[in-house]
């Protein structure tokens, strides 16, 4: 991923946090010469004291994810295990009339992170129970009520066949956060204004991250 000196987050808790808000990632590999891509739930492996506070994954941390065994997908992780992971936070196009200004020049505001890793699969129903609970937790986390795996346990047990989870180590982490950092205090904050008042899409939740890269 291309991101120019401007663009890059100003702190490494920042690129930790839109992994951690934005678990619905998109995972792709080559297989047989095809590019594949699945959208799947990825989280960070908790470790003996919970979840990771938030710095970012670094060479030697895991990240934990599954899908339905149905996806073809994952066969050709083990034949090639190496993956791009892409976690996308809030985005939204950025009008000219925004700025006001002419001449002036359309362009979208989005951050983004880019994981490449190494996969392997987990062929182990103790092992892919783990999976299962850590991302049910990491998942809840925040909400209220929670929901309780534990009455379902014996649910999740019988469909847990149906599913294949994988760990991915991690080699590079990238991120991207444009958000008009490139302009003028003055075009950045009627920008901000638009999103924060537009209502569509995720727009709002960019007002709130570029108010706070600007603060």
């Amino acid at each position: 991923m291309w991101t120019p000196p401007e663009f890059r987050p100003d702190s490494p808790a920042r690129t930790a946090r839109l992994i951690r808000e934005n678990p619905f990632a998109v995972m792709t590999s080559m297989g047989d010469g095809v590019p594949l891509a699945t959208h799947v739930p990825v989280i960070r492996r908790p470790g003996p004291d919970g979840p990771p506070a938030d710095e970012v994954p670094v060479d030697g941390s895991i990240l934990y994810g599954h899908m339905a065994r149905a996806n073809a997908h994952w066969h050709s992780l083990i034949r090639s295990p190496s993956a791009l992971v892409v976690f996308s936070g809030p985005n939204g196009y950025v009008s000219p009339t925004t700025y006001g200004v002419t001449p002036a020049a359309p362009t979208w505001n989005y951050a983004a992170v880019h994981v490449t890793g190494r996969v392997r699969v987990i062929d182990d129903a103790d092992a892919t129970m783990e999976v299962i609970r850590a991302t049910v937790a990491a998942l809840e986390r925040g909400r209220e009520p929670q929901w309780d795996l534990g009455p379902s346990l014996g649910y999740a047990r019988r469909i847990l066949p149906g599913v294949v989870a994988f760990e991915i180590d991690v080699l590079e982490v990238r991120a991207t956060f444009k958000l008009s950092q490139d302009k003028p205090a003055e075009l950045r904050e009627r920008v901000i204004a638009e999103f924060a008042a537009s209502g569509r899409g995720t727009e709002s939740e960019l007002a709130a991250l570029m108010t706070e890269v600007a603060g």
